[in-house]
């Protein structure tokens, strides 16, 4: 953005966007409604998130060093492990005994889960707010924020549906390719802020661009499904 609005905080909440890992639970469900391969966007999502917990502090680290000397990946991968990998690892351990806890209270855990992101991001702009990080923008420059997320949105959903015409994919695989391709994960953001982003106090406005593209990838992929679900035969799905 010209005249400085697109400043350090927002580039770099938008560089950490980028370098976050799809989506498990959304992107799955969309690729079930458009009737995509279901198994492969489990997969890819699965492996994706394991990846990007090993990869996103590299990426950061790139921006981060300049920001922050102190900054190690190696040491941000490590506390990644503890609160990311480690209790992935324990849940499945665990599914197999008290996974029907799950299934007989759905919404109960759901609340939870949300309730634990809402959390995260509440105390982010509490701390932001009280040192006024939010004090140099306007509802102007929110919306312009705004255009940049969706503008990335369809960029990032057309390249991945060119590429998938490359490469010949079918009608199923197509579907499976862009909406896990063009999904970013406000669960993994949320949790990766806190490691990555430790002592910033502008940790709010880092997400800012993250918290923004979520809520337009929701409502537009929701407006695309219907028409990728009728791209594909009911034979194909």
């Amino acid at each position: 953005m010209a005249g400085g609005t697109w400043d350090a905080p927002l580039w770099s909440g938008t560089f950490f966007l980028a370098a976050l890992p799809t989506t498990i639970s959304s992107s799955v469900v969309l690729v079930s409604m458009g009737r995509g391969n279901v198994p492969a966007a489990i997969f890819n999502a699965s492996v994706s998130s394991l990846l990007g917990i090993f990869l996103t502090p590299l990426w950061m680290g790139i921006l981060l060093i300049g920001y922050k000397g102190g900054f190690s990946p190696t040491q941000a991968i490590l506390q990644l492990s503890l609160q990311v990998l480690l209790p992935f690892v324990a849940g499945m351990m665990l599914h197999k005994r008290y996974g029907i806890l799950t299934v007989r209270h759905p919404r109960t855990f759901r609340l939870f889960d949300q309730g634990v992101i809402l959390l995260i991001v509440y105390v982010s702009f509490a701390e932001s707010f009280f040192n006024k990080m939010f004090g140099g923008y306007s509802p102007w420059h929110i919306l312009l924020l705004c255009a940049a997320m969706l503008a990335l949105f369809f960029v990032v959903y057309g390249l991945t549906t060119l590429m998938a015409r490359i490469l010949k994919f079918n009608s199923p695989d197509t579907t499976t390719m862009v909406f896990c391709g063009s999904q970013k994960s406000l669960v993994h953001g949320t949790a990766m802020s806190r490691v990555l982003f430790s002592g910033f106090t502008a940790t709010a406005v880092l997400l800012l661009p993250l918290m923004i593209y979520h809520t337009l990838q929701l409502i537009v992929t929701s407006a695309i499904v219907g028409r990728r679900r009728q791209e594909v035969p009911p034979l194909m799905w």
